[in-house]
């Protein structure tokens, strides 16, 4: 049977998938935002596995995915990114570099913390930020970290202690689906336009993948959130 794949484009829309042992193929293309994105879909206990040429030769290869952002009509090198990826990776020592030809060789295994599965419950770091946030004076709060942390459901777990008095915003709805389970029926969502031109009744505004949202739109929000209503 033939397993399943995936375009690099439609892992970017993967943020509430979990997967185990994906393969992600890098021999003709490298789409780097594809790949960290499908790095934040693994289970615990996984292994992401990146196909790719000889590290010696991929620096000067064309890139297929090239032609999605540069201006050349025909594929392209990148050796300065290709160059430094390899380098990181060389340099990781949890990172197996298995190269055509020649054995496999596997990290030593050191001790880790025991990892549990989500329970809807507050894991111990996000529970502190929830203690935190929960006396925090009026203001602005940056809540960063990499990819399938916990950052949407820790926002889902503060808007249920909010009881509501909140809204939530983000490039689209569909990139709020785990933080709606979180919050319970406190979920309320408008789109960033929606908030820039309605009447605004809350006391918080938590937004989601802030990176993609202009900055003409917190300018217009803070003045709103920051004064009493």
């Amino acid at each position: 049977m033939e397993e399943p794949c995936i375009s690099p484009q439609a892992l970017k829309s993967l943020s509430d998938v979990s997967i185990t042992t994906p393969f992600f193929d890098a021999r003709s293309g490298f789409d780097a935002a594809a790949f960290a994105a499908l790095s934040g879909t693994l289970k615990a206990g996984s292994w992401l596995i990146l196909l790719t040429p000889s590290f010696t030769c991929w620096p000067s290869r064309p890139d297929a995915d090239s032609l999605r952002w540069s201006d050349a009509s025909e594929p392209i090198p990148t050796p300065h990114f290709v160059h430094r990826f390899c380098q990181r990776v060389c340099a990781n020592p949890e990172a197996i570099v298995w190269r055509q030809n020649e054995p496999l060789m596997l990290p030593e295994e050191e001790p880790r913390p025991h990892w549990y599965p989500a329970d809807g419950h507050p894991q111990a770091e996000q529970a502190a930020i929830l203690a935190s946030l929960s006396t925090l004076p009026a203001g602005i709060a940056a809540v960063t970290a990499e990819r399938g942390r916990g950052k949407s459901a820790l926002a889902g777990m503060l808007i249920r202690q909010l009881a509501g008095d909140a809204i939530v915003t983000a490039p689209a709805r569909g990139a709020t689906e785990v933080m709606a389970t979180f919050a319970g029926d406190g979920f309320r969502f408008m789109a960033p336009d929606a908030l820039l031109a309605g009447d605004i009744r809350a006391s918080w505004l938590i937004v989601d993948e802030a990176a993609a949202i202009p900055g003409r739109c917190f300018a217009s929000w803070s003045p709103v959130f920051l004064a009493p209503y």
